[in-house]
């Protein structure tokens, strides 16, 4: 197992001595130190073990310095994460050490640099055991993938209750655990923490009860944007962080309209892109209703409906917007819409549309075959875009040929056409609902399916179980795969190389 996701750094941040407040130590206990070249030790005191309820993967060491010093903790785990701090003057420094096993004695080695000066001291402590809710450990088998971190959400079935987020290692071991189910009584795609993101200053973000909600490494939700502050019905499905800092999510948006193909008036569930400043304020906002033609209306339109969270009336679910993702390059939008069967690219500064992919759309495919009730759009390096395919309601095959895939194609703007490159078709997956598909940081594809049914022979039954598997793009191999328990599932899964509470470095 490639075991080291990057080399730690002297001097990531620095804390004021002054500032480093924490209340609780529970418990202390330090091997002596030892002096290098001074007088005076450099660690002045015992190093004090600060362990968290909330969170039993954070473990904070509260060192006391006698002068301004540089310090450094390294662990016999790995895939555990500790700081390096700069301390400005003399007095007591936290050091946060993050993605720790549950239940776990550990040995670490803690360095501090001053003045050319080192003394390294041995500290020993051991991890809170888990939640009651938390698993700690997943069904893993092939461990060759990625040495990335895996975030996801994960609820209960069928209820879709009990919401909670991880963070595993590559050997399916919990190293972060928070535990977010559903405050309200909206329906199923609310309760779901979805659309997670860690974003560039650690902290995590995701949209649940039609709310933007915002939780730290010990998992608390430090702050909510309330949909409705902003004149929105609900948040769903998706969030993205901007180079700017702000947010990208997607909304609701309602109306009524008359349909041509058979005179009737329908209430319509339309989906906007609100953006929004880091305080919280809307700072744009794009309306499908303002940009797309509502006679175009497929069968989900008049099978699905949508219940508008703000009045508990029923619409037709028109567009059901699931993935958003922007292109800095020419600062557009890609829009995934899972019931048109598009994905739309955006223009940001006109808010009109400059294209839309998939069949019926401005693009002639010239190999391969088209998406179905897609999820997950995402630019590759290469220019390519990659997509998970549900493939379910595919008006060209028969209902027992339908299958789920990760696919990639490539596209040319200018022509418009686009040609079909690579496709995962080792094994057949039905994922009717949900689902992802995310490059790796060694370019293998981490694929989610979703909802795979616990029984096929009842599919309007939400009880299922979800599959993470890592596909070597060049061999087809599933160098990594993953079962959560049954009656469960996970939204969304990205490979990450931080952690919850680490913060993006500028320029990586």
């Amino acid at each position: 197992m490639r075991s080291v996701l990057k080399p730690q750094r002297w001097s990531s941040h620095r804390l004021s001595a002054a500032s480093v407040a924490l209340a609780a130590v529970v418990a202390s206990g330090c091997g002596e130190h030892r002096e290098v070249g001074q007088p005076a030790p450099l660690v002045s005191a015992a190093v004090a073990v600060v362990t968290h309820a909330s969170q039993a993967h954070v473990v904070d060491l509260l060192v006391p310095v006698s002068e301004a010093a540089q310090l450094r903790v390294d662990l016999d785990d790995p895939m555990a994460q500790g700081e390096s701090v700069e301390a400005s003057a003399a007095g007591t420094v936290r050091v946060r050490l993050r993605a720790l096993l549950a239940d776990r004695d550990y040995d670490c080695k803690l360095t501090v640099r001053a003045n050319g000066a080192e003394e390294v001291v041995p500290v020993s402590f051991r991890t809170l055991p888990a939640q009651k809710t938390e698993l700690s450990q997943f069904d893993v088998t092939n461990t060759d993938g990625a040495p990335d971190f895996r975030l996801f959400d994960f609820s209960a079935t069928p209820g879709v209750n009990d919401g909670a987020i991880y963070l595993i290692d590559v050997e399916g071991r919990t190293r972060f655990f928070a535990a977010k189910p559903a405050a309200g009584k909206l329906a199923g795609p609310f309760r779901v923490p979805s659309g997670l993101k860690l974003l560039g200053d650690g902290r995590l973000v995701f949209v649940q009860d039609g709310d933007l909600h915002f939780v730290d490494d010990l998992g608390a939700t430090v702050k909510t944007v309330f949909a409705k502050d902003v004149g929105n019905p609900g948040f769903h499905h998706d969030v993205i962080e901007l180079p700017s800092g702000n947010l990208l999510t997607l909304g609701l948006e309602f109306g009524t309209f008359s349909l041509d193909q058979d005179g009737q008036d329908y209430s319509y569930a339309g989906d906007t892109i609100t953006e929004l400043s880091p305080g919280g304020d809307k700072v744009w906002e794009w309306s499908s209703f303002a940009h797309l033609d509502t006679q175009r209306v497929l069968e989900d339109f008049f099978v699905n409906e949508y219940v508008n969270p703000a009045t508990q009336e029923p619409a037709r679910d028109w567009t059901h917007a699931n993935g958003v993702i922007h292109s800095p390059e020419d600062d557009s939008l890609l829009l995934s819409l899972r019931h048109q069967d598009w994905i739309l690219k955006i223009d940001r500064s006109s808010s009109q549309v400059l294209w839309r992919l998939g069949q019926d759309g401005d693009f002639a495919l010239s190999s391969g075959s088209w998406f179905f009730h897609q999820h997950s759009p995402q630019w590759q390096p290469d220019g390519s875009l990659l997509v998970y395919d549900n493939g379910i309601d595919n008006p060209n095959l028969p209902a027992d040929e339908e299958r789920s895939r990760p696919v990639i194609y490539v596209l040319n703007e200018k022509d418009r056409t686009a040609q079909q490159i690579w496709a995962d078709t080792e094994k057949k997956y039905m994922s009717a609902i949900m689902g992802d598909a995310d490059r790796t940081s060694t370019g293998t594809i981490l694929v989610l399916d979703s909802s795979l049914l616990l029984d096929p022979s009842k599919p309007y039954v939400l009880d299922t179980f979800s599959k993470m598997r890592e596909v070597d793009r060049k061999t087809g191999e599933w160098v990594w795969t993953l079962r959560t328990p049954d009656h469960s599932f996970a939204y969304r899964a990205v490979p990450v190389t931080r952690v919850p509470g680490q913060a993006a470095v500028v320029g990586e």
